[in-house]
């Protein structure tokens, strides 16, 4: 379970809040944001990930968590424990997502979708109580999307992601929550 609680945030460059009084509950479904660019998304996974912390209220998590950031210009957190397992549970994993060994060895060298779906599956392999992704899909093929969301079934924890795929978010999420104006508003509660 994941708890915003009365969460204000702003950046030390703007002197306005831009969340303001945020009392949000996360059980473990898969629940989906959207909204338009700038609206505040990714700051609300990174506040919900402890990435950042709030300006104003907590955040309160019970279980751990896994935050994919958009970016894939690092490698992700504990991307080295996941590369050098011998578990089969990582050889799974990169089966299903289509991963070749030789990709860990030349990531500065790999597309940003092939750096995607090896955060992915870094995450995946340490298995979090919730997962927050941003942007799963972006620089991906219809083929790896589609590995994406096969890997995901698979996953038995709370799921908190964004995407502007509305495809791929009607296939895999049960909440759907859009970000307006410092408001969000329950879209849609679809039962999968």
């Amino acid at each position: 379970m994941l708890k915003l609680n009365k969460v204000g945030f702003k950046y030390e460059s703007s002197p306005d809040l831009i969340f303001k009084d945020i009392s949000i509950q996360f059980s473990k479904c898969w629940t989906g944001i959207i909204g338009a660019n700038g609206s505040g998304k990714t700051t609300l996974l990174m506040l919900a990930s402890n990435s950042l912390k709030p300006s104003e209220g907590n955040v309160k998590s019970i279980g751990s968590s896994y935050y994919c950031e958009q970016r894939t210009d690092n490698k992700p957190h504990l991307y080295e424990g996941f590369i050098n397992s011998y578990e089969n549970y990582s050889f799974q994993i990169q089966e299903l997502l289509k991963i070749n060994t030789d990709l860990f060895s030349r990531w500065e060298t790999l597309s940003h979708g092939e750096r995607k779906k090896c955060q992915l599956a870094t995450a995946l392999f340490h298995n979090p109580d919730i997962l927050i992704i941003d942007e799963p899909t972006n620089h991906m093929d219809l083929p790896s999307i589609n590995c994406v969301e096969d890997t995901l079934v698979d996953f038995r924890g709370a799921l908190l992601l964004v995407s502007h795929d509305q495809t791929f978010l009607n296939r895999i999420i049960n909440k759907t929550w859009n970000i307006t104006e410092l408001d969000y508003t329950q879209l849609q509660l679809k039962i999968i």
